[in-house]
């Protein structure tokens, strides 16, 4: 087997055209449309059944789907529309046109004249629980300013469904490309988190109601609704049903939903508002917020006769004042797929921390990881992959070495605290409040419980094709990390030895498993808490021996052994002298 161990990169060549990437691979490019209005299908969705991988198409209908070999199946799917299975050959179609499903006409107008409406959509607040399930989720957003690309984002998550919502979204491996726009940047640091809290079965501040948020008699004085038609589906009767607010248009969404009549299920649902007068935006700074239009489109799949989320299309505009009075808009879209509920990554070994900012920090991690995006093979927006790719890697937001005095304006110090990764500069954290100190003083007998750095070692390991890749980080978490003293230049060389004993640590492990001949991942696995293990043991020691930073002869023996295998002197960059 082969080992790839982090830093090597792997650089992915995409092919134009039905072109034929190796011997026997190939990429199909095509449109999808509608063949009763020739009207292009966008999200509609693309799976080759024998990689369990796929796509989306975009909003003109068109999609790529690379790494295909001839005689796979193919299946492509529109709510709405009959699936269209075709097999891969050198002669694939350019347009993919489906089948839309016959319409019931007769029965619109019956239905349509009764209060049976407002009863279909009551019923299904009593039937969507549905037990929690694992599934791999896929999510990308983009944000346009002055109709140009300034963010970026592409990760990929485990994802916890049930009820018909997100339970939990935990994060797998994820990329940021942020571009700033007349001395400006737009970060959405909590996107999403937005799929999460949004709860189409309850009421909340953070968004307008919806007909499924409110019962039946709330639901009759609230909202008109109309039939627009009825199909059928896999032996199921789908009524296509239009909601508008008969007078708050502020605070409640119009749309439209899709209710499988048959089996008590909701298959769709799509949720417009403009000028939200509820909504979960909140300005960074100075900024103010002056208008908020919001799309959502929530599609669902059923699974062991439960509903489950199997997209979700969230656009949004933002308008702003900021703080020089200009007014400023920002469109935003926003997708999220649970496309593979049979499976699930296996997570990096890291503790994340809650915080805001949780994309940013949470994607920012750990160095942009080019092996994993050059050769993952999962759902993506393969059509527009050159294009993501260029754009991230040279506005791609990476961690680094922050809290230094003069990094007041940058972009990481306008994020609360960002993880750092361990890097010969050292690391400056500033000096608690004269008050937060004198407190612990007072309230902590012990110099131990004064202080606590909350130093990581991050480990994620991929299985590549035929190829065992893993990348390992040296962290510290500012955000539960402190140190209530009045700082010396001891306590900043103290406190950087400490983040060094944690870099050792992880370089003996990548010594160790370069020995190793065909690690396997158990092995790995063994490998990170056997150093977490020496790493637990060092750190107490050295806090025990030094004294805190107090006894300097013991201070110059760790920084002798730090020296030897980190080549860093921090006795000497610190300035430590005998006496202060």
């Amino acid at each position: 087997m082969k080992k790839i161990i982090f830093g090597l990169v792997v650089f992915l060549q995409v092919t134009s055209g039905l072109a034929q990437i190796k011997s026997s691979l190939y990429t199909i490019k095509a449109t999808i449309t509608g063949e009763d209005s020739n009207t292009a299908l966008s999200f509609a969705t693309i799976f080759n059944k024998r990689l369990s991988t796929g796509t989306a198409s975009n909003l003109a209908g068109y999609f790529e789907l690379p790494n295909n070999r001839i005689g796979d199946t193919i299946v492509v799917a529109y709510l709405g529309y009959e699936d269209e299975v075709f097999v891969v050959s050198e002669n694939t179609p350019k347009v993919i046109r489906l089948t839309p499903r016959a319409a019931l006409l007769d029965e619109v107008v019956v239905i349509a004249e009764r209060d049976y409406l407002y009863d279909m959509l009551a019923k299904l607040r009593k039937h969507k629980r549905a037990k929690p399930k694992v599934s791999k989720t896929y999510f990308f957003l983009e944000t346009k300013m002055f109709e140009e690309t300034i963010e970026l984002i592409e990760s990929y998550y485990n994802g916890e469904y049930s009820d018909l919502g997100i339970d939990e979204l935990s994060i797998k491996k994820g990329r940021i490309g942020l571009k700033p726009v007349q001395k400006r940047y737009f970060r959405s640091t909590e996107s999403s988190k937005l799929f999460s809290m949004h709860d189409l079965f309850s009421k909340t501040k953070l968004f307008p109601k919806n007909p499924l948020s409110i019962r039946k008699n709330a639901l009759k004085k609230a909202y008109t609704l109309k039939l627009s038609h009825t199909f059928e589906e896999q032996q199921a009767k789908i009524y296509v049903i239009d909601f508008s607010p008969k007078k708050d248009t502020t605070n409640l969404f119009a749309g439209r939903i899709w209710v499988d009549q048959t089996n008590n299920r909701l298959i769709k649902i799509k949720l417009q508002i403009e000028n939200a007068e509820v909504h979960p935006f909140i300005p960074i700074g100075f900024n103010t917020i002056e208008a908020v239009d919001m799309e959502i489109t929530k599609s669902f799949q059923t699974i062991d006769n439960d509903q489950y989320i199997n997209t979700i299309d969230f656009n949004y505009k933002v308008s702003y004042g900021d703080k020089w009075g200009n007014k400023v808009s920002a469109r935003t879209k926003a997708f999220t797929k649970a496309y593979d509920y049979e499976a699930e990554f296996e997570l990096p070994n890291f503790e994340f921390s809650r915080h805001y900012h949780e994309d940013y920090r949470n994607i920012t991690v750990a160095p942009y990881d080019s092996v994993f995006w050059n050769r993952t093979a999962e759902f993506r927006f393969y059509d527009r992959l050159v294009e993501i790719e260029n754009f991230i890697l040279q506005h791609k937001v990476e961690n680094s070495v922050m809290h230094y005095a003069n990094q007041k304006d940058s972009l990481f110090s306008q994020l609360q605290f960002p993880y750092i990764s361990w890097d010969k500069d050292r690391f400056k954290m500033s000096q608690a409040p004269a008050r937060v100190i004198e407190e612990s003083k007072r309230t902590r007998a012990f110099a131990t419980d004064r202080f606590n750095l909350n130093v990581k070692l991050y480990l994620d390991i991929n299985r590549v094709q035929d190829s065992l890749v893993y990348q390992i980080q040296t962290i510290l978490d500012p955000s539960n990390s402190y140190y209530h003293f009045y700082l010396t230049d001891r306590d900043r060389a103290f406190m950087n030895m400490y983040f060094d004993l944690m870099e050792i640590e992880k370089r003996k492990f990548i010594l160790a498993e370069s020995l190793t001949p065909h690690p396997s991942e158990a092995f790995l696995k063994k490998l990170y808490q056997q150093h977490l293990a020496a790493f637990a043991a060092s750190s107490k020691l050295f806090i025990e021996e030094t004294n805190r930073g107090k006894n300097l002869e013991k201070m110059e023996r760790w920084n002798d052994y730090i020296f030897r295998f980190l080549k860093v002197n921090n006795l000497k960059v610190f300035a430590v002298q005998e006496e202060e």
